[in-house]
């Protein structure tokens, strides 16, 4: 793949926004991967909730970010912050411990005009070490969220057209958004390479049942009263439940076998 030099602004500003609340030395990564990237002409938002552990002086240091440090009222509420503050015609989301592919804002950017929504897949790590990679099939959306969010960039029109984040959502609100524009009549393009690598490490799914929840009213919103929506919920709580059950006991393996075999979408084991 031939590389844009670094001195070339002529093509479209993308704007990447990364939300932090106390992230850690992980913050470094997810910054070094967006002035990493190929492409030159990035700006870089972050949003912060107002972080106590070093954070604000660490971003006051970095050449070139944009940033802002104040309360917000979730997750929701930040990104529609950085959404606000954006001037890029292409926005991308990236997560405070997730890192982008060295080349991903430049395929994201070559695809401006035949898509509105670009995304493609992701690489899960657990510490040092590939867990799996997930492919995404925005297909199969109405059904469930089965596009990795950090791989996402929407453009700005989408956002206008479409609107932001629902801020009434506290787990699923990407979901909630890929899905809005899904039944919009965005146009949704799918990257074969990875786009973004994600750290399973210091997640919490202790909200899970919560999470499903929301994916379920978000169906609602979207789709009707279709008598699938309350069928899958029940599925989603049960098949968690049981997983937790089985690694509560120590049969990882089982579990492990099933995310290959049965999941809706494809994922390699690293």
């Amino acid at each position: 793949m031939e590389r844009i030099k670094k001195t070339d602004t002529s093509g479209p500003l993308v704007s990447i926004i990364t939300v932090t609340l106390n992230p850690g030395a992980q913050l470094l990564r997810c910054l070094d991967s967006v002035t990493g990237q190929t492409y030159p002409n990035v700006e870089h938002i972050v949003v912060d909730g107002g972080s106590t552990d070093g954070t604000r002086e660490l971003l006051a240091k970095r050449e070139g970010l944009r940033w802002l440090s104040e309360p917000d009222k979730g997750i929701g509420d930040a990104f529609n912050k950085g959404i606000s503050m954006a001037k890029g015609q292409l926005l991308g989301i990236l997560n405070a411990d997730d890192f982008y592919e060295p080349d991903a804002v430049e395929r994201a950017v070559k695809r401006i005009g035949v898509a509105d929504v670009v995304h493609g897949p992701i690489r899960y790590w657990k510490g040092e070490r590939l867990d799996c990679l997930y492919h995404p099939n925005d297909a199969l959306l109405e059904r469930d969220m089965t596009i990795g969010h950090p791989s996402v960039f929407v453009t700005r029109q989408t956002y206008e057209q479409w609107g932001v984040f629902d801020t009434t959502l506290k787990y699923a609100m990407d979901y909630e958004l890929v899905l809005r524009f899904k039944r919009q009549g965005a146009r949704f393009a799918t990257e074969k390479l990875p786009m973004a690598n994600m750290s399973l490490d210091g997640m919490s799914d202790r909200n899970w049942y919560k999470g499903y929840w929301e994916v379920a009213r978000a169906q609602w919103m979207h789709l009707g009263n279709d008598p699938r929506i309350p069928l899958r919920l029940t599925k989603h709580l049960v098949r968690s439940a049981a997983r937790r059950i089985l690694e509560s006991v120590g049969l990882v393996g089982l579990v492990d076998f099933y995310r290959r075999r049965c999941a809706m979408v494809k994922k390699d084991r690293g």
